[in-house]
């Protein structure tokens, strides 16, 4: 999965998305997010928070 993606050409990030995006994502899909504790070591405070409230979200029964 990648980190971005260019609304108005179609063009995708050169990287992927973080563990966080990635939380969302499984969060859309109706999964639990889960991160093994090596991704977890090497994600900043901006993904983390994104993991974090993909997580709570999804145990109050958000998608």
């Amino acid at each position: 999965m990648h980190a971005w993606v260019d609304l108005n050409d179609g063009k995708l990030s050169p990287y992927p998305g973080s563990v966080g995006v990635k939380a969302i994502a499984t969060l859309l899909r109706g999964e639990e997010p889960v991160a093994t504790p090596e991704q977890l070591a090497q994600e900043d405070y901006y993904s983390m928070s994104l993991l974090m409230l993909a997580r709570l979200a999804h145990k109050e029964g958000a998608p």
